[in-house]
């Protein structure tokens, strides 16, 4: 036996069509095999088919594809029939232009059908059919066979039936099918792609790495399910991460670090489009702070990149025990490219281990209303230099020196 595949119904071999002639009278069809009935129907269908869907690595380009039917194949159609689709899940120009061709095949593959009834054994999907001696002419030409249903029935095949059966009834076969034009290429439906919900995973990496991610800060995972994993950098495909805020340059970015447990999503529910939507914490990656002790606090924190240490802020809205923490493990930095204007309702303090250097551009002025300015300084010196003038305006001057004063001019 030989088996042939093909996609196109130009492929399809007119030298090795069935030749069957249309013959709708019983008797004849005990000697010969023939079509005994045959019908032509025609439906309107879609005439253009759009595709449209997006990728992230070129998020300007249009990805949209279209194929229009042949103006051969309009008759008894609407125009401008539109099937429109998204997502179409392609992420070139060329594989688009396939799909919607692809696609309107398939939508239009019964526009121009015939059915019929034939009594031949031979008749099988996928081969051409030429019909003869059918009395309207147009019909009498070649056809491509998309559908056959047989059944075959031998009244005597059992002896409790043939008790009941016509003797003379014998055996026959009853051979019902369908056709296309001959050059019309025939498209199954495509199996639905499987769907799948959002699930947890690890994020997964390298031996020895705490962050593994490349340009769009997408990470690996290894799913629960995942028998083959082995927790590395292999586990899974590069898988996008949503965050709060993103921009060109700007936004917010916080990546999931390997061992994070995360939510991950499916696009329209693509397995071949995940993203990880959020990140929960398990018995191994606990909350901050001591819950439920710390309820009322709310934190942004970070890690150390392979130590201990961390950088957080701490919103704490305990009822009248209010605080707002901040921590740098290390270094900190701020920059303000106009005025800034704090604002203390009560009292502050600052605490310096070590040196501190003010310098100022330009003036500054200090108004103490109420109280007293008082500079201590316990071991080292006391020095001003001036450029110009330094100017006094007390009710009284105090100096006290435990061994001398000097003053020197000029």
């Amino acid at each position: 036996n030989t088996l042939v595949l093909c996609d196109v119904a130009a492929r399809l071999e007119a030298n090795h069509a069935l030749t069957l002639p249309y013959n709708p009278h019983t008797t004849a069809q005990l000697q010969e095999d023939s079509i005994t009935d045959f019908r032509f129907g025609e439906q309107v269908r879609p005439t253009d088919v759009v595709l449209k869907d997006y990728t992230f690595k070129h998020p300007n380009w249009a990805a949209q594809a279209e194929k229009e039917a042949h103006a051969d194949d309009s008759r008894y159609q609407r125009l401008g029939y539109e099937h429109f689709d998204y997502p179409g899940r392609y992420k070139a120009s060329h594989v688009g232009l396939d799909y919607a061709t692809y696609r309107l095949d398939q939508l239009r593959r019964d526009a121009h059908q015939g059915q019929g009834r034939s009594n031949s054994a031979q008749l099988c999907c996928g081969q051409l059919l030429s019909l003869t001696h059918h009395p309207h002419l147009p019909w009498n030409t070649l056809w491509q066979v998309t559908e056959v249903i047989c059944r075959g029935e031998q009244a005597q095949a059992l002896e409790e039936e043939a008790q009941h059966t016509n003797q003379s009834t014998g055996t026959y076969l009853t051979t019902q099918f369908k056709v296309i034009p001959k050059n019309q290429n025939y498209r199954a439906n495509v199996p639905q792609k499987p769907q799948i919900y959002a699930q947890t995973a690890t994020v997964t990496g390298p031996a020895g790495e705490e962050i593994y991610t490349d340009n769009y800060g997408r990470v690996k995972v290894q799913f629960h399910w995942d028998r083959a994993g082995k927790q590395d950098d292999h586990s899974s495909c590069w898988i996008r991460v949503a965050h709060p805020w993103a921009g060109q340059g700007w936004g917010m970015l916080a990546l999931p670090r390997i061992g994070q447990e995360v939510v991950v999503d499916f696009l329209d529910g693509d397995p071949d489009q995940p993203v990880i939507t959020h990140r929960v914490y398990n018995a191994l990656q606990i909350p901050p702070g001591n819950l439920p002790h710390t309820m009322t606090q709310m934190h942004i924190r970070s890690k150390t990149y392979k130590g201990n240490g961390y950088n957080s802020i701490m919103f704490d809205d305990a009822t009248n025990d209010e605080l707002f923490h901040q921590h740098a493990e290390r270094d900190m930095e701020t920059v303000v490219k106009h005025d800034q204007r704090n604002f203390i309702k009560n009292h502050r303090t600052l605490d310096v281990d070590g040196s501190q250097t003010t310098t100022i551009g330009r003036g500054r002025t200090t108004t103490i209303e109420t109280g007293n300015d008082i500079k201590t300084v316990l071991a080292g010196n006391n020095m001003e230099t001036i450029a110009l003038l330094k100017s006094i305006l007390a009710k009284e001057i105090f100096q006290f020196a435990n061994d001398r004063i000097e003053l020197e001019v000029g």
